[in-house]
């Protein structure tokens, strides 16, 4: 008897997946269908968004490569222009200098610039 009670289980729970199986058949191609075009759409958004974020990206990049190019040159500039504005208050600093000790000409120690 414990071989056929354990048949009837069987048969009784292969019964309510054939069920479930019926059940889930008669609707089943159609919602794969709308969940397979829901899901292309979604994949169709994601790459146009990806493609987008990689454009962004890009622009990103480019706009950064002038920004670095445009501090380069503008610290190009300033080494430069510290050099020359070093220079040129040596030389101020020196004439200030023959002018506190009297030799530059000058018309008050009795020279004159015109030759």
């Amino acid at each position: 008897q414990s071989t056929w009670g354990k048949l009837e289980r069987m048969m009784v729970g292969h019964k309510n997946i054939a069920d479930k199986a019926d059940k889930y058949s008669e609707g089943t191609v159609e919602d794969l269908r709308q969940d397979n075009i829901r899901l292309r759409r979604e994949l169709d958004s994601l790459r146009m968004s990806k493609d987008y974020k990689d454009k962004q990206v890009r622009g990103f990049s480019k706009d950064m490569e002038g920004k670095e190019a445009k501090v380069e040159a503008l610290e190009r500039a300033l080494r430069d222009n510290s050099m020359k504005w070093g220079k040129e208050k040596e030389d101020l600093l020196l004439t200030l200098n023959e002018l506190e000790r009297g030799l530059v000409p000058s018309p008050e120690n009795g020279f004159s610039n015109s030759n």
